[in-house]
């Protein structure tokens, strides 16, 4: 394997990949002239934390400079070098010493349209109109902690009294299970309480809102569930490009 010799930085909060690239594209623009990705891919480390590499053709063809990103709970790794000196094995071998087994970030497809807000440990909240989309941290599947239990807690998580609730199985686009679990309030208030489980993580989520907004609500947290992925544990090859988007 080969070892990390590039100078890595680290960087303290999460940025999308795409906006860390063309900073650094800019920057060369500035030296060179010109400066264009020509690749990019999405990886896994050997410990387990998503990263990214992308490839820059600089000064129209003089020279091939590689970013290389890795990404924490609350801050990145940054590395600028030689495209054959900054490989993507290279990116994969860095270590940021993170347990594996902890409350992470996971990724998915951000609703369209929808604003964020910081959420508590780790995690993110949605809001369009009166609606709210509450995306967890995963949680690491220890201790008796299932699926069953978690969706009983954030059902008494619910901002609005529940007159009544009913679960079912549910299952994603990317081959996640789980239970669903819907709530009915007064006023016209509803929710949706998913957690998805893979054996390592849950992944809890919750979607709250009206019966006036409920159809375009409820399509958008669906879109969100159908595009989360399960976590990484091992470096593995991923072709999504989830941290270039969100």
């Amino acid at each position: 394997m080969d070892a990390p010799t590039a100078r890595w930085e680290i960087v303290a909060g999460l940025r999308p990949a795409g906006l860390i690239v063309e900073e650094v594209a800019a920057g060369l623009r500035l030296e060179a002239g010109d400066a264009r990705v020509v690749a990019r891919e999405r990886l896994v480390t050997e410990e387990g934390e998503y990263a990214a590499r992308a490839v820059l053709d600089v000064g129209s063809g003089r020279a091939r400079v590689a970013v290389g990103i890795v990404f924490g709970d609350d801050q990145h790794a940054v590395a600028v070098d030689d495209a054959q000196a900054l490989s993507a094995r290279q990116v994969a071998a860095v270590r940021l010493g993170l347990p594996q087994r902890r409350r992470r970030r996971f990724s998915y497809a951000a609703p369209t349209g929808w604003r964020s807000l910081p959420g508590t440990g780790l995690g993110t909240i949605w809001h369009r109109g009166e609606s709210m989309i509450v995306v967890y941290a995963a949680l690491p599947v220890r201790d008796g902690l299932a699926a069953g239990g978690t969706s009983t807690f954030l059902v008494d998580e619910t901002t609005f009294p529940v007159t009544s609730h009913q679960a079912s199985p549910i299952r994603n686009a990317r081959g996640l299970s789980g239970i669903s679990t819907d709530l009915d309030g007064t006023d016209g208030l509803v929710a949706q309480v998913v957690v998805f489980e893979d054996g390592h993580c849950l992944y809890p989520l919750r979607l709250e809102t009206t019966t006036r907004e409920y159809l375009p609500a409820w399509r958008a947290f669906i879109g969100l569930i159908d595009s989360i992925e399960p976590l990484p544990f091992r470096a593995t090859g991923q072709g999504a490009m989830a941290h270039w988007e969100d």
